[in-house]
């Protein structure tokens, strides 16, 4: 549906960009559900063998499908940078000036496991991971805009239709492909969650408004390989070891038997889950409880199934 609006583009894309950012965490947990449901295994299935479980389900279940087919995985606020901009695009190309003329003409790029969205008409970006006050931004064409408190920065080619960015850890310019569809980019998630879910799947509270650098708060990490969901303060400590564990029951030695000193109780297990929720409260931000029920039927499945898999777990404080 087309909506005829005065409001200035970048004004526009700014308050999108912000409600998107506020309605829902990163996440793969989603993408996550999508293809458990794709090649019909069960949260326990996945967890049993979290590797093989879904392994080529993009390839052999999404690979073709159309963005409508696609979208648990985007059209909510809940996702990963692709979702960011599909949706962005969703709801902004729906806009239209004065005599119904589209505003708006959005297109996404692939940058090397970073999708973003430009509009030819505009030069305005998508980027989730934008630190500029109200998240979106103009690119003009040839311009190196870098963001701030960050060493990344991006430089649009219109004669080549191609991004480059520099500022990454490896220390090289990436450059992206062609602009590929919305469909497209979300297939690239896709096959990226499954070829990560065995070691993480993240969910990461962030919050924005438009007197302030957006931020990033707590983040909730399931590690499957490891038994273990795990919670950090900030995705800085998580990397550093410092976090609370909710850790399940594991098996060790060869021949592999189950770790007694990890089997938790009833008791055990409602304290984890009561953690859990002051960890949002305390952690998730502004808008932590809200974004955390976008995801939290998916988590309490694969809770339920972690729990008949593998027991009860117990609470761990690292360091």
């Amino acid at each position: 549906m087309s909506h005829t609006t005065s409001t200035e583009p970048l004004a526009l894309a700014k308050q999108e960009w912000m409600k998107i950012f506020n309605g829902g965490p990163y996440t793969g947990l989603l993408m996550l559900e999508h293809l458990l449901n794709a090649a019909t295994k069960t949260h326990e299935q996945f967890l049993t063998d979290p590797k093989n479980s879904i392994k080529k389900a993009t390839l052999d279940h999404v690979t073709g499908s159309d963005l409508q087919r696609l979208g648990s995985t985007w059209n909510t606020y809940a996702g990963r940078c692709t979702s960011f901009a599909v949706k962005g695009i969703s709801e902004l190309n729906a806009h239209s000036g004065a005599g119904g003329v589209p505003i708006f003409n959005f297109e996404i790029y692939d940058l090397s496991r970073h999708r973003v969205a430009r509009c030819r008409n505009t030069g305005i970006v998508l980027d989730s991971s934008s630190t500029i006050t109200g998240g979106a931004f103009a690119l003009p064409e040839g311009a190196w805009a870098r963001f701030p408190e960050t060493n990344a920065s991006w430089k649009f080619k219109s004669s080549e239709s191609k991004f480059e960015r520099d500022g990454n850890v490896e220390g090289k310019i990436k450059h992206s492909s062609s602009p590929i569809t919305p469909a497209e980019a979300m297939i690239i998630c896709l096959k990226e969650v499954e070829e990560s879910a065995a070691k993480s799947v993240p969910t990461l509270f962030r919050s924005a408004s438009s007197q302030s650098q957006p931020v990033f708060h707590g983040i909730i990490v399931w590690c499957p390989k490891d038994h273990a969901l795990e919670l950090g303060a900030s995705t800085g400590d998580w990397r550093d070891g410092k976090k609370m564990v909710i850790q399940f029951p594991k098996y060790i030695g060869n021949p592999q038997v189950l770790d007694a000193t990890m089997v938790g109780t009833q008791d055990e297990l409602q304290e984890c889950l009561q953690q859990l929720l002051q960890f949002i409260h305390d952690y998730g931000g502004p808008h932590g409880q809200e974004q955390w029920e976008t995801v939290s039927t998916v988590n309490t499945a694969l809770i339920q199934a972690a729990v008949n898999h593998w027991g009860m777990p117990k609470l761990r404080h690292l360091p």
